[in-house]
């Protein structure tokens, strides 16, 4: 998905199909410590829609296929491409992606389980339509045997800190699985929150920081294909089909012959291009690929 699962202003009707009898019986166990970074990320951006996703793993009995429990152990943030406004919240779901993959090294069965986001500013206290829809693409984009989405909407004024986090879940949030066809509002005693029981959750949480403050590599963004295969087309034309490396860096390298252009994760949007030992940086639009073939003065 280019962007993340989003909010949108118009309130929503909620469906009221009957509920899926495995959704509607599957409990919900949240880490207190994402709660509490549920309520930091409302705290610091209370005038503006913001949230993220949900992350944690599924617990199955022993003669079900289908889980039983959710354990919501991190919040993943929006990412630096995010957009909010006080009545909108879209996330930077190619980042997201990205920061993912490095959790899922750590615990393959890590999952994304939902989406949180506040109403703060806005006032609205129910899932809006542009959040539904925005659920239900997520469901369709990432299809799963569990076929149901987490929805977590903070709508009330925040909490004294001094509240259980069950009881912030409880009464200050609209808590739901979004599936196809409805919504199913979760309560307690499905609804809980609990201290982490093992490690793993505080590392992935501890992750998650590091990466917060991180964006992706700037050519591993779609946006960016484009670029480097008009360039590998191009050379590719020239009669010089190139060799590609990339490092532990992220940094990418073209190989033309002896030549080489390298697309640097540091400085995002240039290009250097080394020529008979001679290397030159420059925005990507002044590039020609000739350079590479022919040195690197000007092209006609």
């Amino acid at each position: 998905m280019a962007l993340g699962p989003g909010s949108k202003s118009s309130p929503a009707a909620q469906t009221t199909s009957p509920a899926p009898p495995v959704v509607a019986t599957v409990e919900l166990v949240f880490s207190e410590a994402v709660v509490a970074d549920m309520i930091r990320c409302a705290e610091k951006r209370p005038n503006v829609e913001d949230g993220g996703r949900l992350l944690g793993f599924q617990d199955f009995a022993d003669s079900r296929d289908v889980p039983t429990r959710l354990r919501i152990v991190a919040l993943l943030p929006p990412g630096p491409r995010a957009q909010r406004s006080p009545t909108m919240l879209f996330q930077d779901g190619e980042w997201q992606d990205w920061a993912f993959s490095f959790l899922e090294g750590m615990a393959p069965d890590l999952l994304y389980l939902g989406s949180f986001h506040h109403h703060l500013s806005n006032g609205y206290d129910q899932f809006s339509a542009g959040d539904l829809e925005g659920y239900r693409a997520f469901l369709a984009a990432y299809p799963q045997r569990f076929n149901a989405f987490l929805g977590v909407l903070l709508h009330r004024p925040l909490p004294d800190t001094q509240r259980r986090p069950d009881a912030f879940l409880a009464q200050h949030c609209r808590v739901a699985m979004i599936t196809p066809e409805t919504v199913i509002a979760v309560a307690p005693p499905r609804l809980t929150a609990r201290p982490d029981a093992d490690p793993l959750p505080y590392r992935l949480r501890s992750r998650v920081a590091e990466l917060a403050g991180q964006d992706m590599p700037w050519h591993l963004r779609r946006e960016f294909g484009p670029t480097l295969a008009a360039l590998c087309q191009e050379l590719a034309r020239l009669g010089q089909s190139p060799s590609a490396a990339i490092n532990a860096a992220q940094d990418i390298t073209l190989h033309v012959g002896p030549n080489t252009a390298i697309f640097r994760t540091a400085t995002p949007g240039r290009i250097a291009v080394r020529v008979g030992g001679e290397e030159q940086t420059m925005e990507i639009e002044k590039f020609d690929p000739r350079m590479l073939t022919h040195g690197l003065q000007p092209h006609s």
